[in-house]
């Protein structure tokens, strides 16, 4: 699946509180089933360590995953699923190869890609299979760079691949070889840099624009390819590093795997805890971010019915909100959200309640 949108220097948050991502929510989100005495330790150590929490969960994934504990491609396909909303709720929208073999042969732009390396040489094989494939459906002149060192500097505890680029290069060669294309297609318009020095995304973004593989006189279409889990962190350091005085008028973001087929994510082991620790700590940010805002709220019934922009839904009994319950129906039904979702008024009753004054109590 293929993912464009043109570049801006508007700065765009991760997520936007949209419906679409309540179905996730209630997938992924672990948080209200906490115990409640134990729910306060958790929303102290989601505001002051939020990756241990999505560390913990992602570990959690990953042994049941290699327990055989869940069905394999249901909960790959919807962490997939969610990788990709995450970045078309930034901005980019789904392209095809022909839009895109329409854009690639434009001569007023110039056409770059790079291929963030890893550890894992079967992940490793599959992005430059992703790249190798696409280069050969849109038949256009590319500079590629492969771009990864190994972490063993950041305390990276074991280094399996020495460097990540040079084990791409010889990937796309031994495609080149065995496609019979070392002739022709991609092999006569493909200018291929070996960036060896970067040991993680921000680097991998860094050391491309330290390069100046930009052209200063054409519009730059940037393709970055990547596992889907991979392409939330690097987009965005990408598009934060991107010079103001740079030409870029298009980012393409190639993601090495797809919902439809989930072979690489099923057979590496460290793939889904990497994959899960990023849609966690996505999800567990915006729990942190809009929790106590509500989108939505009613009287139904002998209830008050709060729909959360996080999307959980809260039932409140009316007898339980001696603010309210002894006012008239009619009065008691004209309630309001206010200050942005933090709270619920009754104007004509002159009562305001917080809604995390409802969420300690339900």
């Amino acid at each position: 699946m293929y993912l464009t949108r043109s570049f801006s220097r508007v700065d765009a948050p991760l997520l936007q509180p949209k419906t679409e991502f309540a179905d996730f929510f209630e997938l992924f989100d672990f948080t209200p089933r906490v115990n409640w005495t134990k729910k306060s330790l958790v929303a102290d150590t989601l505001e002051n360590d939020p990756s241990f929490i999505a560390d913990l969960a992602a570990s959690v994934v990953r042994q049941l995953h290699e327990s055989k504990c869940l069905r394999e491609e249901t909960v790959i396909r919807y962490g997939l699923e969610f990788c990709m909303a995450v970045l078309q709720d930034r901005g980019y929208g789904i392209s095809s190869v022909d839009q895109l073999h329409g854009q690639t042969a434009r001569e007023d732009h110039h056409n770059i890609m790079m291929v963030a390396g890893c550890q894992g040489k079967e992940i490793l094989r599959a992005r430059v299979a992703c790249a190798f494939d696409f280069l050969s459906q849109v038949h256009a002149p590319f500079t590629v760079v492969f771009s990864g060192k190994n972490p063993s500097k950041t305390g990276y505890p074991k280094v399996r691949t020495l460097n990540e680029a040079r084990t791409m290069e010889d990937s796309y060669y031994s495609l080149l070889k065995t496609s019979g294309r070392e002739q022709g297609w991609p092999h006569k318009v493909v200018k291929i840099e070996v960036e060896d020095e970067s040991r993680d995304s921000r680097a991998n973004v860094t050391e491309f624009f330290k390069r100046n593989l930009l052209d200063t006189k054409k519009d730059n279409h940037v393709f970055l390819v990547s596992s889907s889990f991979h392409l939330i962190k690097l987009s965005l350091e990408f598009e934060n590093q991107a010079p103001n005085s740079s030409r870029i008028a298009f980012i393409t973001l190639l993601g090495s795997e797809h919902p439809a087929s989930v072979s690489v994510a099923a057979s590496v082991p460290g793939y889904l805890k990497s994959m899960f620790f990023q849609v966690y700590s996505v999800l567990l940010e915006e729990r942190r971010r809009f929790s106590g805002l509500a989108k939505h709220v009613q009287v139904s019934g002998d209830q008050l019915e709060i729909s959360l922009r996080d999307g959980r839904k809260l039932l409140v009994p009316l007898e339980r909100l001696p603010e309210v319950r002894n006012g008239d129906r009619e009065l008691v039904e004209r309630c309001v959200l206010t200050g942005n979702g933090v709270a619920i008024s009754w104007p004509d009753l002159g009562q305001v309640i917080a809604i995390e004054t409802l969420l300690s109590k339900w």
